[in-house]
């Protein structure tokens, strides 16, 4: 079930073949263990999974008795940069959709920042 489905990242050009080589999800809250993210695109249809995860804060032992609460903390504002798959890399747009399946945490996305390559349309 999917919680952020975007529309298609075309960068302002679908026209243009592309190679999308790395996703950064920056955030204003990180109360999460582990999001998943889809990928799919004009050239394949099949999804391709990933999964995020935040660096937790104050894991236990790292810390003074009583200074954070019981177990850790996650939190607070976080980039998590990944590589796309690369059977979705090279195409023209790509679609992402973001979901967890966690109770009781929340996430605060501040932005999706997606890092390309404009390329030919050719093919070997």
């Amino acid at each position: 079930m999917p919680i952020i489905t975007t529309i298609q990242q075309d960068c302002g050009n679908p026209g243009i073949m592309k190679q999308f080589s790395e996703i950064s999800l920056i955030f204003m809250e990180t109360n999460f263990t582990s999001m998943h993210a889809e990928f799919n695109s004009d050239m394949s249809a099949l999804t391709y999974p990933t999964t995020f995860t935040p660096i937790s804060q104050g894991t236990w032992g790292n810390f003074n008795w009583g200074k954070i609460p019981w177990g850790g903390s996650s939190g607070g504002q976080s980039r998590i940069r990944k590589i796309i798959p690369q059977a979705v890399q090279r195409c023209n747009w790509i679609n992402i959709q973001l979901s967890t399946a966690e109770a009781f945490t929340s996430f605060g996305l501040s932005g999706i920042s997606l890092q390309y390559n404009v390329m030919s349309s050719r093919q070997k």
